[in-house]
């Protein structure tokens, strides 16, 4: 038996309705957990967190605990190979925006308003994407606040994409305060295209991760304004570049495959 633990189960204080279960069902989910952790002969999780989460639920066998991360399939990715250049730097989001975002995306959208009332031609220089289903808290934000630069377009299929990944210059991640350490699927498509990944999320190993291999900055919220100040302070002066040496081909399916595989030796 083999458990794909891929998302916090009780270990999380705002994702997945945990925080409004009643005691007595709390309980029982922690229970519950406990068994299929107890019963399973290997349990895979997406990143080293929840791998401790898994081990430290367990009193032996904790070796059958391994990290097998998320990834990317080669066959989505198909880069452009002629030179595009785009009148405006396009800032992109692929994935769902939920309420549990609010104290990233509302400062986030304040700060652009902001940067709009600012500089006359902003939008002209800016434009920022979302793609995916928008919290509607949000669309009332944006509408009420006249906001030019930012646009959120709904659902479109993976297939459908590419381009819009190919035509960013950079990607937006935005993560709840207590999934700062989750490189969600999202993460990897963004890591094959070879382009900056600004992370909006309380301080952990993602910003850890894109900073010290130089793939892109983090934008935390106790330092929020001085981290969007320095973002297009860096942008402004053409510095702020994907590390292309890094080796993407390590998240691959291909590579992942084959560390599953071994479990089956």
């Amino acid at each position: 038996l083999i458990v794909d633990y891929r998302d916090p189960w009780t270990d999380n204080t705002t994702f997945h309705g945990l925080k409004n279960l009643s005691t007595h069902r709390l309980n029982y989910e922690k229970k519950t957990e406990c068994e299929v952790l107890q019963k399973s002969n290997h349990i895979i999780s997406t990143c080293p967190q929840m791998t401790t989460w898994a081990k430290e639920k367990l009193n032996s066998n904790k070796e059958k605990c391994i990290t097998i991360c998320n990834g990317y399939d080669k066959d989505d990715i198909i880069p452009f190979t002629e030179n595009k250049k785009n009148e405006r730097k396009i800032f992109l989001s692929a994935g769902n925006l939920y309420a549990d975002l609010e104290y990233v995306l509302v400062p986030f959208i304040k700060f652009i308003q902001k940067k709009e009332q600012q500089e006359k031609d902003f939008s002209e220089k800016y434009g920022f994407e979302f793609y995916g289903e928008i919290y509607p808290a949000y669309h009332s934000l944006l509408k009420s606040n006249n906001i030019k630069s930012v646009s959120f377009n709904g659902f479109i299929p993976r297939r459908n994409l590419n381009e819009k990944y190919n035509h960013a210059d950079f990607f937006l991640m935005f993560s709840s305060g207590d999934f700062a350490f989750a490189f969600i699927t999202k993460f990897y498509e963004y890591l094959a295209y070879r382009k900056p990944i600004i992370h909006f999320s309380n301080d952990g190993t993602v910003s850890q991760f894109l900073e010290t291999n130089k793939l892109g900055l983090s934008i935390k919220p106790l330092s929020f304004e001085q981290d969007m100040e320095r973002l297009f302070d860096i942008i402004e002066k053409g510095n702020l570049k994907c590390n292309n040496a890094f080796d993407i081909g390590q998240f691959s399916i291909e590579k992942l495959t084959e560390k599953v595989e071994q479990l089956f030796i």
